[in-house]
């Protein structure tokens, strides 16, 4: 095999056969081959985005808790924010190996503004190709890196942007095999 070649699944590129056709014997090779796999990637993007920001204002409830039941201790009198995410961190009470049916609750909310953006179609495009070519790299796995990324087709409908793209990735393609040792090739009858 020489670099820049063509190569179909299932096609030996690193081989333990030392030896030439008369006398060869099998002896366990290692080996990293890279290539340039195509995946074609169907996506859609919304074009109106939704973006979440953190004011930075927050306040805190304490609960106590009683099996599924909870009490409410301290958080009294806090004014609701108009857009708010809660985290909630219940604690249990614990002897040894055994867990109570009693604890604690903590639950701090977090003011938060909800601001919405339109993207216009060549933005929707980059955004989609961007998240599928990450997509298959994560499951490319270590060592990959994106070779190209083209977009073929591109609609809007709906509201969303319908993309197909083809995206060229450059990944480990080699698949491990256990050596097996081959019969000797055929000789030549002898007179020919």
């Amino acid at each position: 095999m020489q670099p820049q070649q063509y190569v179909h699944k299932g096609a030996v590129l690193v081989s333990g056969r030392l030896g030439d056709e008369t006398s060869s014997s099998m002896v366990p090779a290692t080996g990293k081959v890279f290539g340039l796999v195509w995946y074609e990637s169907h996506i859609e993007v919304p074009l109106e985005q939704l973006h979440r920001t953190y004011t930075g204002n927050s306040y805190e409830k304490k609960y106590l808790v009683f099996g599924s039941r909870a009490l409410q201790l301290w958080g009294y009198g806090k004014e609701a924010y108009p857009h708010s995410a809660a985290v909630a961190n219940r604690k249990t009470l614990s002897f040894r190996k055994w867990t109570m049916p009693i604890g604690w609750l903590n639950e701090r909310i977090y003011e938060v503004n909800d601001e919405k953006a339109i993207l216009d179609s060549r933005s929707a495009e980059s955004l989609g190709v961007k998240r599928a070519a990450d997509k298959l790299l994560q499951a490319a796995g270590e060592g990959s890196r994106l070779s190209e990324a083209k977009v073929i087709k591109s609609k809007v409908e709906n509201g969303k942007q319908i993309i197909t793209a083809l995206i060229e990735i450059e990944e480990d393609i080699s698949e491990e095999l256990p050596v097996v040792e081959l019969p000797p090739a055929p000789s030549a009858p002898p007179g020919e």
